[in-house]
């Protein structure tokens, strides 16, 4: 899907042509409009999950562009959720409804074989200059592993916690290459795992460690709580 991203060209009066008037202030909208539809999400991850350049999202939101092609622009409005026909037509481009639908079943349902591409590509990126052997050791996943994924010689997709430990290794969001995949992890398990490879431990053993700790933490409380007072025993003494 992100093989053929393209980088929309920045806006100059030279390059401003169209086939259709645009909404005089579609730069004003098509901005507002993405920043509230994309919330909290940073632009890396809509950007992926709609298949174009984080560039491109930062550039709308900053209203540096000239008029994006449609296929830009419907992509964005499929990915948070609206209708593409109102984004298109701030715009001022059309878009056949086969085209639309196509888009639709492409971003929603990709590909088995999608998440290959775009986590070779991410990793790669993440990786640089630094050698296979430097992210095994910083991220606890071998090297032939870390070579498969790079080379999309994996069948099955990896498990959750490979992805989550290549991710904080390159210093990346886990949750973002996580939903590469199709998953999905709780944020506390993320913080015992950024815990477990900064003491250089595994993630079982930081859990035991954890367990531990709790434990110790009860029995402290428990002997620090004061006892109840005991009560004299009435014998009952008449007068």
């Amino acid at each position: 899907m992100h093989s053929s991203q393209q980088i929309d060209t920045p806006y100059t009066s030279a390059n401003h042509t169209s086939s259709q008037a645009p909404t005089p202030n579609w730069r004003d909208l098509l901005a507002k409009n993405l920043s509230y539809a994309r919330g909290f999400e940073t632009q890396r991850a809509l950007a992926h999950r709609a298949g174009i350049s984080s560039v491109t999202v930062s550039n709308l939101e900053l209203k540096k562009l000239n008029r994006p092609r449609a296929e830009t622009v419907a992509r964005l409005a499929i990915a948070t959720g609206n209708d593409p026909h109102e984004w298109l037509a701030v715009v001022g481009l059309p878009m056949s409804v086969p085209d639309l639908d196509r888009l639709r079943k492409l971003i929603q349902h990709p590909p088995q074989s999608a998440w290959k591409e775009m986590l070779a590509r991410k990793l790669r990126e993440a990786r640089g200059w630094r050698t296979l052997s430097e992210i095994s050791r910083l991220s606890g996943v071998s090297k032939q592993n870390i070579s498969d994924l790079e080379n999309q010689n994996t069948v099955n997709s990896p498990r959750p916690e490979t992805v989550a430990r290549l991710a904080i290794a390159t210093s990346n969001d886990p949750h973002e290459w996580l939903a590469m995949i199709g998953k999905s992890v709780r944020s506390d398990e993320v913080n015992k795992l950024r815990r477990a490879m900064q003491l250089n431990v595994s993630l079982e053993a930081c859990s035991r460690a954890d367990a531990d700790q709790r434990g110790q933490q009860e029995r402290t409380q428990r002997v620090a709580e004061p006892s109840p007072p005991t009560l004299a025993p009435d014998h009952g003494v008449l007068p």
